[in-house]
């Protein structure tokens, strides 16, 4: 209880300032857990960012454990039903990056020469590459199935993110496409992330707007070293209706 009272007053903080909300209830990126001899890595990017579910959450619910389901159950159906029909909930993203298998290769190596570790030395209990996207996309389905049974009047989403290159072969081409298919199948409107020119940003636009789903929320952008900056994706996003959300801190 105490925790959804503090997602509501968080809410009431924006409202106040004419803002409505996107809740995010999972995600793949980042940090698996936050030991204390580990609380963050200095001048690293979200380096005390945390995964939602804790791997040790997340191998338990794959390997069907009871208590696992039970409390990932309880977690959604309890934060979407409280606020399935509150105006200041704009939309549900379910799973933010559920096909995230970099961070764990980001953030461990990292850690190891912080500590005069072994540089490919794991902690056991974490998930990695293909055993994480496999149990991820159980708990995807089973998230979205769950929202859905609280009946909130709100849109669910997830985002597509990881699209093919020029540098793969035709399975990996295929293996992106069929995941990014079913991140779009699952969602009720269609979310980008898109850290990309404007160019790329205008082609995956277009690439949605097909499905005729509804205009587009890219909901991760702007990265100036990749020449994804708010004066030149801002005008993309008005000719194409898309709603845009970005987030950090700016300077200038």
């Amino acid at each position: 209880l105490e925790f959804l009272a503090k997602i509501s007053r968080l809410l009431d903080m924006f409202q106040r300032h004419d803002m409505s909300v996107m809740l995010v209830l999972f995600d793949a990126c980042w940090r698996p857990d936050l030991p204390e001899e580990d609380p963050y890595i200095p001048g690293v990017h979200n380096s005390a960012w945390l995964q939602c579910p804790s791997h040790d959450v997340l191998r338990a619910f794959g390997h069907g454990e009871s208590w696992a389901f039970q409390r990932l159950e309880r977690y959604v159906t309890g934060v979407v039903t409280r606020f399935a029909k509150d105006p200041r909930v704009a939309v549900w993203d379910i799973y933010n990056e559920p096909t995230q298998r970099q961070s764990e290769h980001l953030i461990m190596p990292r850690l190891n020469a912080m500590h005069g570790r072994e540089m490919s030395e794991y902690p056991e209990h974490w998930l990695l590459d293909g055993p994480k996207l496999q149990i991820v996309m159980q708990l995807l389905d089973k998230a979205f199935e769950w929202a859905r049974m609280a009946g909130p009047m709100q849109p669910l989403t997830t985002a597509v993110w990881e699209f093919p290159t020029a540098d793969d072969d035709d399975e990996v081409k295929r293996f992106k496409e069929q995941l990014n298919q079913k991140l779009v199948d699952l969602s009720d409107v269609p979310s980008l992330h898109c850290y990309c020119t404007p160019e790329q940003l205008e082609e995956r636009l277009l690439d949605l707007a097909k499905l005729q789903r509804g205009p587009a929320l890219v909901t991760e952008f702007m990265a100036r070293p990749l020449d994804s900056t708010l004066t030149n994706s801002l005008p993309v996003l008005k000719q194409h209706g898309a709603w845009g959300y970005t987030w950090g801190l700016f300077q200038g």
